[in-house]
C-alpha cells in the first residue's frame, strides 16, 4: 500500500470534517459567529438555539455526512479497514479543530456518528435509535449522545464483526472494536461539564420535544384544576 495515498487520504478526511457548517450557517443567516453565541459550541445542538430547528437537523446531517464522507472516500480508493478508521478519525478532528475556522469547532458527535454509519450501519441504527429514543423522553441532547456512546461498542461487538474478530484472532477487527470502545469513552468525556451540569439539574433541555417533560406539566395543571375544584367546593 502507497504510503503517500494513505497519508492523502486521511489529509482529505480531515478536510472534509473541517467545513465548518455551522460557523457559515450562522454567519450567513445571522451575520454572528455561533462560537460567541449560546452555548459557545460549533456544533447541531447551539444551532438549534440560535438559529432554530430547521438549521439546527441541517447543520446536523450535514455533519454527519463528513464523516460518512472521509469514510467512502477511503473505501472508494481502495485502503484497507485500519485506514478507513483513521479517515474517519481526521474527520472527526476536522470538525473539532477546523482548519477554515480558526481550529475552534465542535464536539464531533454528528461527524463521529457519520463515520460510525460509514464503517457500522447496523451499530448506527443502533445507536441512533438510543439517541433518538432518550432524546424524545428527556429534551436533553447530552445524555442522548452519552446513551449513544454507551450503546456504540457492544453494538460494534454484535453488529459489526467484533464478536467474530475476538473469536477467530483477528488482530484489525479486535483493534477496530477497541477503537469503537475508546470513541465512546472519548464522547463521554467530551461531555464531561454537560454530565457536571445534568448532576446539578442544570442542563438545558428542549422541552418542546420532552415527552416527560409534557407528562410532567400536564400533571401539574391538572392538580391545580384538582386544588381549584377542592377550593371552590369548600
Amino acid at each position: 500500500m502507497n504510503m503517500l495515498m494513505i497519508v492523502g487520504v486521511i489529509v482529505v478526511g480531515y478536510l472534509v470534517g473541517s467545513f465548518p457548517t455551522s460557523v457559515i450557517a450562522v454567519r450567513v443567516l445571522k451575520g454572528a459567529d455561533i462560537r460567541d453565541l449560546g452555548s459557545g459550541n460549533a456544533g447541531a445542538t447551539n444551532t438549534v438555539r440560535v438559529l432554530g430547528a430547521r438549521w439546527g437537523i441541517i447543520v446536523g446531517l450535514v455533519d454527519l455526512a463528513k464523516g460518512w464522507l472521509a469514510i467512502t472516500i477511503a473505501r472508494a480508493a481502495g485502503m484497507p479497514d485500519y485506514v478507513l478508521v483513521l479517515s474517519g478519525l481526521a474527520a472527526v478532528a476536522g470538525h473539532a479543530f477546523p482548519l477554515f475556522a480558526r481550529f475552534k469547532g465542535g464536539k464531533g458527535v454528528a461527524t463521529g456518528a457519520g463515520m460510525v454509519l460509514g464503517l457500522f450501519p447496523l451499530a448506527f441504527l443502533v445507536c441512533l435509535g438510543g439517541f433518538l429514543g432518550v432524546l424524545f423522553l428527556s429534551g436533553i441532547v447530552s445524555i442522548s449522545s452519552i446513551t449513544a456512546a454507551i450503546l456504540l461498542p457492544p453494538s460494534v461487538y454484535f453488529l459489526g464483526g467484533g464478536k467474530a474478530a475476538f473469536e477467530t484472532g483477528d488482530a484489525v477487527g479486535i483493534g477496530i472494536w477497541l477503537f469503537s470502545l475508546a470513541l465512546g469513552i472519548f464522547v463521554i468525556v467530551l461531555h464531561r461539564k454537560n454530565i457536571r451540569r445534568l448532576i446539578k439539574g442544570e442542563e438545558r433541555r428542549f422541552e418542546k420535544i420532552s415527552i416527560l417533560h409534557r407528562l410532567n406539566a400536564a400533571r401539574k395543571r391538572s392538580a391545580s384544576r384538582d386544588d381549584q375544584k377542592d377550593s371552590s367546593a369548600d
